[in-house]
């Protein structure tokens, strides 16, 4: 069995580094084909409108989810890969969950209070679907990612995925089943969590008793600077659903979701692939930033050409994906897919350019600044893609806000 106390640097040198990011790599893809398989067998069984309606409460309890790991883990993981030893380590692990176990209870409070202003929201909906955010507190994904334990998360990652799809396909046979629905389809990172704290238990046990459990309020007062702007950069995954639904209702939620959730789950590799690159990139900038730019410059390069050829290709089976995942009645998705394709791709680009530019080199005011633009952008163009042309204006929306972000970002850079 892996050993979590494995000395600190076994794991960061270049071998084990590049293992990791294999066995993650190759895990979240697998991992990815699961809830791809299993959405449509929800989308068929509960039909456009419930499906919409399940997806607009899950893009509620997301939002909570998001504010809980933006601003947190992506300077936890840069921190961990300054550290010299196992216990700073295991120390940013217990402030960072302590810090977002205490941040949770007014979230969570919140996220419970909506059903009330909004009629067209269910709370038995919300409240089955909160696995999710207890997932996010009990599966520190940033922190295995830093300490190169990709393989470790990947099989707990993936054995969650396969109970909650077992527990879809068990449970949910018709509309009626709306609530086994949203409990089984939020359950997978819970029960990663769990499985996972099981494995590390008996360690990290007996190394949390020797830590400090009052310095996550000083670990607080560094992240609480992006944990806001970040919060609305990330939540294009869900503010525009609630958008849609306003404007639109649930039908078209359902249709705009069948594409979203599926370009979103390729979204979350990559979001994979770059913490792990960062990890690299923020221990290079330490001791040769210019080995770090060029470093930076190569890996997005191939990005460039992965996501565009991915681009391309997904235009052409955009139809085929969806008759064969959904069925007819989710044709009106086909286009849909087709622009959040091209999206998919300037979102990859665009965020491993925040990623590996200014997060890696513990630039948080100028990532803070990028993250408030992002928000910015999102609630003003998304808000008026979904009123304009429902689904389809939507999607041109996401797609025009990634395009304004990269200029930015390319004439900041320019100007230095």
């Amino acid at each position: 069995m892996s050993q979590p106390e494995t000395p600190k640097k076994q794991l960061t040198s270049a071998q084990p580094a590049t293992k990791a990011t294999l066995y993650l790599i190759g895990f979240q893809v697998l991992g990815m084909l699961i809830p791809i398989l299993t959405l449509p067998i929800l989308a068929r069984a509960l039909g456009v409108d419930v499906f919409g309606q399940l997806m607009l409460a899950q893009s509620l309890v997301f939002l909570a989810v998001i504010l809980l790991d933006a601003g947190f883990n992506t300077e936890s993981q840069r921190l961990i890969a300054l550290a010299d030893t196992n216990q700073q380590a295991n120390q940013i692990l217990l402030d960072n969950l302590l810090a977002r176990s205490v941040f949770s209870v007014p979230v969570v409070a919140i996220l419970l209070l909506t059903p009330y202003f909004f009629p067209l929201v269910s709370y038995s909906l919300i409240l089955f679907s909160l696995p999710l955010v207890l997932g996010t507190l009990l599966l520190p994904q940033w922190w295995l990612i830093a300490l190169h334990k990709g393989r470790v998360l990947g099989i707990f990652l993936t054995l969650g995925r396969v109970l909650s799809a077992i527990a879809i396909v068990l449970l949910v046979g018709n509309s009626a089943d709306v609530i086994w629905a949203a409990l089984a389809s939020s359950s997978a990172t819970f029960i990663s969590g769990l499985l996972l704290w099981t494995y590390l238990y008996r360690d990290l046990h007996l190394n949390f008793r020797a830590l400090n459990y009052q310095s996550w309020k000083s670990y607080f007062q560094v992240v609480k600077t992006t944990i806001f702007s970040g919060f609305f950069s990330s939540a294009s995954a869900s503010v525009p659903v609630l958008f849609l639904s306003h404007f639109s209702g649930t039908t078209a939620t359902g249709l705009f979701s069948a594409a979203d959730r599926l370009t979103r789950a390729a979204a979350y590799v990559l979001s994979f692939i770059e913490q792990t690159l960062m990890t690299r990139i923020a221990k290079v900038v330490q001791s040769s930033p210019l080995q770090a730019q060029q470093e930076t410059r190569k890996l997005l390069q191939i990005l460039r050409l992965v996501l565009t050829l991915g681009a391309v290709l997904n235009y052409f089976i955009a139809p085929w994906v969806v008759e064969f995942l959904y069925g007819s009645a989710f044709y009106d998705s086909v286009v849909i897919l087709q622009i959040l394709g091209v999206w998919l791709a300037l979102y990859g680009i665009r965020k491993a350019m925040l990623t590996f530019w200014w997060s890696a080199n513990g630039q948080l005011s100028s990532v803070a600044k990028f993250q408030w633009a992002e928000a910015g952008l999102i609630l003003v163009f998304s808000a008026l893609g979904a009123y304009a042309a429902g689904p389809i204006g939507l999607s041109i929306a996401l797609l025009s806000i990634e395009i304004q972000l990269i200029l930015l970002m390319l004439l900041v850079k320019k100007r230095g």
